[in-house]
């Protein structure tokens, strides 16, 4: 991620890893503060759908259903079972999908902006600059650490399926999670495949479920990719005449 290493040491012990924006400290932590919301939001999905199939049991042992009037039933509340085992826990789900990828975002942004307003830090291409630019969001992020600090965060392993979450995050956003509505029908449907052995697919109605062990996996990844940059800066004992020799 580091493509250009101080080969130098600090002035001083004390400046051993430079400027370190407090972004690179608090993105780790809040991502971690939502794996244990995502626990809490697992264990409250299982709670009130094992709630729902007691209740489905309860009324069919009172009610003697069996054979045909058995069957009757389940048609008659099919919307409420799909409701149980497939839009509430998506619902609730896509929550935290949003969650992570504006809590990523932001962090990035907080990052760069952390950056230049500090005088000490040199800033070649200020992120207005950048901004003016046809990146737009986490890329915009990327050019500025880029071509200020030669820290080529797109190098990291976990790069590619952030983006393309990204993206299935937009269909979420802009087309409630439709594929069939979403801007890109033929790339939306590629990405569902690709990352389906992590836990996502495409329901009967053609829109996008989650689960639990997806949303896990892409906070690891996400939590990966902070440490990976972290190390990067301290890699490269960040910038600024105050913490280097002449």
């Amino acid at each position: 991620m580091n493509r250009n290493p101080r080969p130098i040491p600090p002035k001083e012990k004390w400046f051993s890893i430079g400027y370190v924006p407090s972004a690179l400290f608090s993105a780790k932590s809040e991502l971690r503060n939502l794996k244990d919301y995502l626990a809490i939001v697992k264990k409250y999905i299982n709670e009130e759908a094992e709630g729902f199939r007691k209740g489905v049991e309860m009324e069919i042992r009172q009610h003697g259903l069996k054979g045909e009037y058995l069957q009757d039933y389940y048609s008659a509340n099919e919307d409420e079972f799909d409701k149980w085992h497939s839009s509430f826990p998506n619902t609730v789900l896509i929550s935290v999908l949003i969650l992570s990828c504006s809590r990523f975002e932001t962090a990035l942004t907080e990052l760069c902006k952390q950056f230049e307003l500090d005088g000490d830090v040199q800033i070649s291409y200020p992120w207005g600059v950048v901004g003016k630019q046809k990146d737009t969001g986490i890329h915009r992020s990327k050019t500025f650490l880029q071509n200020n600090f030669q820290i080529w965060i797109s190098d990291n392993v976990g790069w590619e399926f952030i983006v393309d979450v990204f993206k299935i995050r937009d269909c979420f956003v802009h087309a409630g999670g439709n594929i069939n509505l979403s801007k890109d029908v033929f790339q939306m449907r590629n990405l569902i495949n690709k990352y389906s052995k992590n836990g996502i697919k495409e329901n009967q109605r053609h829109e996008i479920e989650l689960t639990p062990p997806f949303l896990n996996y892409l906070i690891d990844v996400m939590i990966s990719f902070w440490e990976e940059l972290f190390n990067s800066f301290i890699n490269n004992a960040i910038v600024g005449s105050v913490y280097w020799p002449s």
